[in-house]
């Protein structure tokens, strides 16, 4: 291989939150209005319902679990969704840090994928309805219960659990970005896929063998128990450089 491409989460990551602050002022959990990153937040005002969710007050601490109220009427093109799984990402932790491009300001509810089931749908909402198993992206998801915008959500079919959708969104996203948009992958190429038993290396070593086909699929992790697992999804040959360390240090 002439050259090592990366293609990081953030990626997938920093547009979303670029794009989240961009939008007008919510209401927060004390009901005063805020801009910026606070509109990533689900905090939603309502005697009716409530919900729980895992808050950041303070960089760099345990979460804390708190109850919040729901707001009652959602607005247009909004879809609320019981949680039932998050993807926890290097992004996530990051942001928790206080260690993330762009800080987001305590308390929040970090989290930035989910899948659960859709509750309710605004009135102008057409590709969703209550009862969809869906997948999404929006800062907050370490909560039982998020609304956002029908255009970052997808449906899921049944066959796929909560958990795996969970973690599909920015695994599969990166991989797929990675293979087609900066290296091109075609068809009968060989490709060498290195950290390959975390999350977007298996979902890259499993889009080069299925979807892009490729003619042989190397991955490197650091166990031979990670080498089964690549080899399961898909890799032709498996790599343990902690191997490769021990034997060039006998040398």
């Amino acid at each position: 291989m002439s050259s090592l491409i990366r293609c990081p989460p953030e990626r997938i990551l920093r547009p979303l939150m670029k794009s989240y602050l961009a939008g007008g002022a919510v209401k927060n959990t004390h009901g005063s209005s805020s801009h910026g990153f606070a509109n990533l937040i689900p905090n939603r005002v309502s005697s009716k319902r409530f919900y729980r969710a895992a808050v950041c007050t303070e960089f760099g601490k345990p979460l804390e679990i708190e109850k919040r109220e729901s707001e009652e009427e959602l607005s247009s093109g909004e879809v609320r969704v019981q949680v039932s799984a998050s993807g926890i990402n290097f992004g996530d932790l990051l942001m928790m840090l206080g260690q993330y491009q762009v800080k987001v300001p305590p308390p929040f509810t970090p989290g930035s994928e989910f899948a659960g089931t859709v509750l309710e749908v605004a009135e102008d909402v057409k590709d969703l309805k209550p009862g969809t198993r869906v997948a999404g992206r929006m800062l907050g998801a370490f909560s039982e219960e998020i609304i956002g915008t029908s255009d970052g959500m997808w449906e899921i079919p049944d066959s796929m659990s909560f958990e795996e959708a969970a973690s599909f969104v920015f695994s599969y996203g990166t991989a797929f970005m990675g293979l087609k948009k900066r290296a091109n992958l075609q068809a009968g190429e060989t490709v060498l896929v290195t950290a390959a038993a975390g999350a977007t290396g298996l979902a890259a070593v499993d889009l080069a063998s299925h979807v892009f086909e490729s003619s042989t699929v190397i991955g490197a992790c650091g166990s031979e128990e990670k080498c089964e697992l690549i080899k399961q999804r898909g890799a032709h040959h498996a790599i343990n450089y902690n191997m490769l360390v021990t034997t060039e240090k006998k040398k």
